[in-house]
């Protein structure tokens, strides 16, 4: 089961780029999917995922690692992780006429994918069940809007 951590927009003020995010926790599996999608571009980036147990180390969230159920996600801690997703996600790729866009999320201001805990960015477990984008209704929408 996942839970939808936090839904809206983040702006580059250096860049004057909105993107719409979602942070989605996936507790079965330990693992913190983060959805970003262009609305001019109108693409989603390709998907990140985070070890939440490194997260949760970095951010300072006890956690029972025996126990890997929706607990560890309480209002205070789905804060605690949202802003900080939030203040580290970063625009990697945007080339509007190959319509190419991409972001990632980093460990520290610096950039770097790793910190003392371990690395935050992995690889998509194979056994996480896809879930449908949110985007994809407003995707649709636009889309449907453009043909009239």
């Amino acid at each position: 089961m996942e839970l939808m951590i936090f839904r809206g927009t983040k702006t580059f003020w250096k860049t004057k780029n909105s993107i719409d995010v979602a942070i989605i926790a996936h507790p079965g599996y330990d693992v913190i999917e983060v959805l970003a999608f262009e609305p001019i571009l109108k693409i989603e980036a390709p998907r990140s995922y985070l070890d939440a147990v490194v997260l949760q180390k970095l951010l300072g969230i006890e956690i029972n690692l025996e126990d890997n159920s929706e607990s560890h996600y309480s209002t205070e801690n789905q804060s605690k992780i949202s802003t900080f997703i939030y203040n580290h996600i970063y625009i990697t790729t945007y080339l509007p006429v190959s319509k190419i866009f991409e972001v990632e999320v980093y460990a520290t201001y610096h950039r770097e994918k790793s910190c003392q805990f371990g690395i935050l960015t992995i690889e998509r477990p194979s056994e996480l069940p896809i879930i449908e984008s949110p985007f994809q209704s407003l995707t649709r929408y636009v889309l449907l809007l453009s043909l009239f």
